[in-house]
C-alpha cells in the first residue's frame, strides 16, 4: 500500500484560532511519535526482534542474597506522621458497662489516633464575580465596576492554570490528554482552544 504523501509546505494559519488548532494537532502528533519511538519488547507487545541495536532483551538477573522477602529482622518500620491540622474529628467511645456488669470510667484523652487521608469529593469550586454599574445623578454618566487585578480575566483560576502548566510542561501531556484529565478527574469541560490559550498565557474575556 503506497504511503500517504505529505504536503511539501507547512500549513499557514490565518488567525489565532487556526494557529491554536494547528499547534494542538502538531503537539498530539509529536507525543504519539515519541511514544512509538520509546516502545520496545519490554513495554509493549512488540517482539524482541524489533528492539533497536544495543537494547537488552531481558532484565539482568539478580544474584541471590539468601535473605527472605520483606522487612528484615531488626528493621524499624516507618509510619506516616500524624497531621497537625485535620478537617474533621470523629470520636468513638466504648460501652459504659463492662461485660462483668461493672461501670466503665471513660478516659478524657484517646488511646489511639487514626487519620485517614482522602481526596475531597468536590473536585472544583466556582467563584462568580458580579460587576455592577451605576449612573451619575448629575451628568447621567454610566460608571461600571471593574474586576480587581488579582482576579483572572479568563475562566481558569490560579490553581487550575498551575495544574495545566504542570501537566503540559513537567509531564508533557498533550492538549487532548489534559482535556480528558480535567473531565475525568474534576468534571471540568474546557475546549482545546481554551487549554491552548491557557498554556500560551493569553488573556480571555
Amino acid at each position: 500500500m503506497p504511503r500517504k504523501k505529505q504536503p511539501t509546505k507547512p500549513p499557514v494559519a490565518t488567525n489565532l484560532d487556526d494557529a491554536n488548532e494547528l499547534i494542538s494537532t502538531l503537539w498530539d502528533r509529536l507525543n504519539d511519535l515519541e511514544d512509538r519511538l520509546n516502545q520496545n519488547s519490554r513495554n509493549s507487545s512488540r517482539p524482541p526482534s524489533s528492539n533497536g541495536p544495543g537494547a537488552s532483551s531481558s532484565a539482568p538477573a539478580k544474584k541471590p542474597t539468601g535473605r527472605k522477602r520483606g522487612a528484615q529482622s531488626g528493621h524499624k518500620g516507618s509510619k506516616r506522621m500524624l497531621a497537625d491540622t485535620v478537617d474533621e474529628t470523629r470520636t468513638y467511645y466504648p460501652d459504659d458497662t463492662c461485660a462483668c456488669g461493672g461501670t466503665i470510667t471513660i478516659s478524657d484523652s484517646p488511646y489511639r489516633r487514626h487519620q485517614v487521608f482522602d481526596i475531597p469529593s468536590q473536585a472544583f469550586s466556582v467563584v462568580e464575580h458580579q460587576l455592577h454599574q451605576g449612573q451619575c445623578c448629575q451628568c447621567s454618566k454610566t460608571v461600571k465596576a471593574t474586576l480587581p487585578d488579582n482576579v483572572n480575566q479568563g475562566q481558569m483560576g490560579n490553581n487550575l492554570l498551575a495544574y495545566v502548566a504542570m501537566q503540559s510542561g513537567q509531564f508533557h501531556q498533550s492538549i487532548s490528554k489534559i482535556q480528558q484529565q480535567l473531565e475525568q478527574n474534576f468534571g471540568l469541560s474546557f475546549s482545546r482552544g481554551a487549554i491552548s490559550e491557557a498554556q500560551a498565557g493569553l488573556v480571555q474575556y
